[in-house]
Order: structure tokens, then sequence, then C-alpha cells
């Protein structure tokens, strides 16, 4: 299975952290490829300097592409389902329910917001 994560999911498994569900957690390990939408790792690089996890965020970033982790940016097609999404989501994410969509993927999220806009959401 492929997935996508949005930023939260990300910092926290970057980070270890108790807050990513278990159920996430072992997906995003028993997964063939994580997409990172480009707007994740800006939005994440903000996160981790708040957290104080920069110096990490920023190994991980020079490790990409990797076998695991790819990342998706934005082109025409993504531009083109999120100007036809349904109003109430934030923009960066509006830009990763297009890009899940777009590739057929799911969404490692805890948004509530995502999961009422898109079915395919796991946590």
């Amino acid at each position: 299975m492929n997935v996508l994560l949005d930023t939260h999911s990300l910092i926290w498994f970057l980070s270890a952290s108790s807050r990513l569900s278990d159920k996430a957690r072992e997906v995003v390990f028993s997964a063939d490829i994580v997409f990172l939408p480009t707007i994740v790792l800006l939005e994440a690089f903000h996160v981790s300097k708040k957290l104080n996890f920069e110096k990490e965020f920023r190994k991980f970033l020079s490790d990409l592409p990797s076998a695991k982790f790819r990342t998706l940016s934005l082109d025409i097609n993504i531009v083109n389902d999120y100007i036809n999404l349904e109003d109430g989501l934030e923009i960066h994410d509006r830009v990763i329910v297009s890009s899940a969509k777009l590739l057929n993927l799911h969404v490692v999220t805890k948004d509530a917001k995502i999961s009422d806009i898109y079915e395919k959401v796991i946590w």
C-alpha cells in the first residue's frame, strides 16, 4: 500500500511522538511508498523550528527522495482538482486532498476536516 502523510503525521512519525496513533504508525512503517506533498514539507519545516526539531528535519530532507519516502510536487492537475473541491479546508489541506485523490492514496491524518471531505483516511 502507498499512502500520503499530512504535516502532523509526518512530524509525529519523525519525532516518534505518542500523538501518532498506533494504526497510523504501523501503516507508515508497512507502506511501500509514503508520498509527501511539497506543501507538507514546507509546513513541517516551520513546525520543526517551533519544536526544536529543525536539525533532524533538515537531515530527513537531505535524504529525500528515498526508497520509502517520495516528494509530490504541485502541478496543474492538482490545481485543477483543488479548485473543484468543496469549501471547508485550508489551502494546504486542499492540496493534500487533491494530491491524494489524483493518485488514489489514503491520507494518514487526524484532521477531521480532511475526513469530512475525503473518505480514504487512516488514523
